[in-house]
């Protein structure tokens, strides 16, 4: 991992923000943090739908996927549904630690990944995320008294 990635990725926990650096791992699928003269940044604010999933990509890369709900913000009402998927290995399993119903905060890009289904050539759009951090934990459960 080039020496100028070691000091953007930074750890990202409920609270304050640690500047602890995240180990680096050597794997071709990571995506770095985008520099200042790129576009492509993506920062997302929602909730957890479901649990982390671990998924196998083609050419044996692990990742763990998700999906948040995000509110459309702007005066228009409802919430949009975002795939959300990480390759780096300590975030996830934070990520697999995260209830559903926990508010997240992630920042990434955008990834279009082309995969093989029924035949056919299938594509989606998803957040590669690079950082992340739980906000708020699930709400509690109404207790019957």
């Amino acid at each position: 991992m080039p020496s100028h990635l070691k000091s953007i990725i930074t750890r990202r926990t409920a609270g304050p923000v640690s500047a602890d650096p995240i180990e680096p791992v050597d794997d071709p699928y990571l995506t770095p943090p985008p520099t200042e003269d790129e576009n492509n940044s993506v920062s997302l604010s929602g909730i957890l739908t479901e649990p982390g999933e671990e998924r196998e990509l083609a050419g044996g890369v692990h990742v763990v996927r998700w999906t948040l709900r995000v509110a459309r913000g702007g005066g228009r009402t409802g919430s949009d549904l975002i795939d959300c998927v990480v390759p780096d290995p300590v975030l996830q399993g934070r990520a697999l630690s995260w209830p559903p119903g926990s508010e997240l905060s992630v920042d990434g890009a955008l990834r279009r990944r082309f995969f093989r289904s029924g035949g056919r050539t299938a594509t989606r759009v998803e957040v590669e995320v690079y950082l992340a951090a739980e906000l708020a934990g699930p709400p509690p459960e109404p207790v019957d008294g």
